[in-house]
């Protein structure tokens, strides 16, 4: 069964703010001008008003990340 975290859990891993990965969530700051999602878009899910991320695609995110260093 996936695992849901929470921003808070989701900045803690990533090492930024809460504030950070709302402005993430934000649609100007998540596509191209182009209109396509970004490559570094980090996928997450609302349920009601609460915004939950899935712990793979978390560490999917990491591991692309650290693969560009």
């Amino acid at each position: 069964m996936e695992q849901y975290l929470k921003p808070k859990e989701v900045a803690q891993m990533l090492g930024v703010s809460e504030i950070y990965l709302a402005k993430m969530r934000n649609s100007k700051y998540n596509t191209d001008k182009d209109g396509t999602l970004k490559k570094s878009f980090l996928p997450f899910y609302k349920v009601g008003r609460f915004v939950r991320y899935k712990l793979s695609d978390i560490e999917n995110h990491i591991e692309l990340n650290m693969n560009k260093s």
